[in-house]
C-alpha cells in the first residue's frame, strides 16, 4: 500500500510540473487574489474552489471551465467571470467562430 502511495504522489507531482510547465500565466499568491477569494467564498464555495475561480477572475479570464455542476450553479450569477461545464462551452465557443 505504502508502494503505491508513493507511486500515486510521484505522478501526481509530475502532473502538477507538467501543468505549471504547460500554463500560460502563471498567478502569484497576492492580496488581491486573497480578496477575490474571499469575495467568493460569500456563495459558500470551498476554499480550493474559491482560490481557483480567483486566479482565474485575476487573470482576466472570461470563462471559469468546470465538470462541478454545483460549483457552476453556485457561480451563476457571480457577474466577474461566466462558469460553464466543458460542453456548454466547446457548444458556445464552437458556435460563435461560425
Amino acid at each position: 500500500m505504502r508502494e503505491f502511495i508513493t507511486t500515486i504522489t510521484r505522478l501526481h507531482k509530475n502532473t502538477i510540473v507538467k501543468w505549471i510547465y504547460n500554463s500560460q500565466i502563471d498567478i502569484k499568491e497576492i492580496k488581491e487574489l486573497l480578496k477575490t477569494a474571499e469575495e467568493i467564498s460569500m456563495l459558500n464555495i470551498s476554499s480550493e474552489d474559491c482560490i481557483h475561480v480567483a486566479c482565474s477572475v485575476n487573470a482576466s479570464c472570461d470563462y471559469f471551465i468546470s465538470t462541478d455542476n454545483v460549483l457552476i450553479k453556485k457561480l451563476k450569477n457571480y457577474k466577474l467571470i461566466k462558469s460553464v461545464n466543458p460542453f456548454d462551452f466547446i457548444l458556445k465557443e464552437g458556435n460563435s467562430n461560425d
